[in-house]
């Protein structure tokens, strides 16, 4: 096993036992726990854009890298205490207006407004990915069964990373390069990671009638939840080849930043969301 693979592995055998013992040991106050992981993470995740989209560009953004983690903890409140008011979009449209609003004093000072269009579009970038995607992480923990539903979401989008990975490993070596940004890709593992989740749902849901869902829409579910996490990691890799860098990070260790680890679930969590909430 290569030094790379293994350090998959253990990341692997930490990273989900971890995420699985938040969900099922610590369900109070609506998985008020996971929501704190999410926010946490989402902070990372943040910095790590930030930084890949300021790199090697000397446009001194004022906007608070973090702003878009405020996000999650609005959906959490609205979600938990004020289900009647759209808290979620007011929050988003006062982010932006703020974000926006910096550039009308800053922009002067900083080089008489050259940059604005880069300062603006960045700013409003760091709010819509990762941040307004991270809270249907939120969303899952209000379904009815909810540790159901998000163990079987982090469970579905491993699968669909651990076998993309192995099957590429494996029979990939003659089919890499069908999609140009992450070249080292394969067909074989692009297959696999797709479809075998797919089959994951239709077992899952032939099994364990808890879902109320029919196995073909179990397979179903398990099909657009891989292939949103598919998307995810290529949107990532525009990002990383963009600032010329092969991680986000290096936080985790095996994996390179926290974007590495979780940008296929942060594009996969809303697809699994509303999958389920038209399916249940």
């Amino acid at each position: 096993m290569n030094s790379s693979l293994l350090k998959r592995v253990i990341t692997t055998v930490v990273a989900l036992p971890t995420l699985l013992g938040v969900v099922v040991l610590l369900p109070y106050y609506n998985y008020l726990a996971f929501t704190l992981l999410v926010i946490a993470i989402s902070v990372i995740n943040n910095y790590e854009m930030f930084n890949m989209l300021t790199k090697d560009k000397n446009l001194d953004l004022k906007v608070p890298f973090w702003l878009g983690s405020l996000l999650p903890l609005v959906t959490y409140v609205q979600l938990g205490f004020f289900p009647d008011y759209d808290l979620i979009s007011l929050v988003l449209i006062l982010l932006v207006l703020f974000s926006l609003s910096l550039e009308i004093h800053y922009g002067h000072i900083i080089d008489n407004y050259k940059g604005s269009r880069d300062r603006m579009a960045i700013s409003i970038c760091l709010l819509l990915y990762p941040s307004i995607l991270s809270i249907y992480f939120i969303h899952l923990c209000f379904l009815e069964n909810a540790w159901v539903w998000i163990i079987t979401f982090l469970g579905l989008c491993f699968a669909s990373d651990t076998f993309a990975y192995v099957f590429g490993m494996i029979f990939g070596r003659s089919n890499k390069g069908i999609v140009k940004v992450s070249p080292n890709k394969s067909v074989a593992g692009y297959v696999a990671g797709i479809l075998i989740p797919g089959l994951i749902g239709l077992l899952l849901t032939s099994i364990f009638s808890i879902y109320n869902l029919t196995p073909i829409q179990g397979f179903i579910l398990g099909l657009l939840t891989a292939f949103g996490a598919a998307i995810g990691d290529l949107i990532e890799s525009c990002f990383k080849r963009s600032a010329g860098v092969k991680d986000s990070g290096n936080v985790i260790p095996g994996r390179g930043g926290m974007m590495d680890s979780i940008d296929s679930l942060i594009v996969a969590a809303p697809i699994f969301y509303f999958a389920v909430s038209l399916m249940i």
